[in-house]
């Protein structure tokens, strides 16, 4: 499937908005946030969708990734690491060079028939620092066409990645617009 652009992006907006409660639930509680704002085109080209607004006046930069596929049951995720490929770096970058995601935390959720399902929150630094650890070609690439350009993923499984990484991960009840169910590791997540 070839996917465009312009048409991602403007799904991924409204895609966006439907998990906005649960960023709010879940970052709102480990960095009080209480308004989350949309990003500007700029700070979206750098890795940035949504900035949360704290009680004490502090920014804090959320990039979100919707996925409308489960991989391998929902194990895996995919880390862009060529936006294009072999000429732009992805937002994960790869273990030689970070990527041009400047946020705070990445939003993983997976939405299928248009209900979220499940997401998990991750804290960039250490996602990051235990990438440039890895050897990217241990893991799958899945390379997604796009018109004029093909991105470029490594696909992980979620239990490889360190448990500091992960600063939240929840079943979401798209409903209540609450999670219900709250998990301390990953294996509990997959129980």
């Amino acid at each position: 499937m070839i996917h465009n652009k312009l048409d991602d992006m403007y799904k991924e907006r409204f895609d966006i908005e439907s998990v906005k409660p649960y960023i709010i639930e879940t970052l709102g509680k480990r960095e009080k946030i209480h308004t989350l704002i949309d990003s500007t085109l700029e700070e979206q080209k750098r890795g940035i969708d949504l900035i949360g607004k704290t009680s004490d006046g502090k920014n804090i930069y959320i990039e979100v990734k919707i996925r409308h596929k489960l991989y391998d049951g929902g194990n895996d995720i995919l880390l862009e690491t060529w936006s294009k490929e072999n000429q732009t770096i992805g937002w994960m970058g790869t273990p030689y060079r970070d990527g041009y995601c400047n946020s705070d935390y990445i939003v993983y959720v997976w939405k299928i028939n248009n209900d979220p399902i499940f997401g998990y929150i991750f804290a960039l630094n250490p996602l990051r620092s235990w990438w440039r650890k890895q050897n990217e070609n241990a893991f799958k690439m899945k390379a997604s066409q796009n018109i004029g350009y093909t991105t470029i993923n490594r696909v992980v499984n979620i239990k490889q990645i360190p448990l500091d990484a992960i600063t939240h991960s929840d079943i979401i009840n798209k409903k209540s617009n609450n999670n219900i169910g709250n998990f301390d590791s990953v294996d509990e997540m997959f129980a």
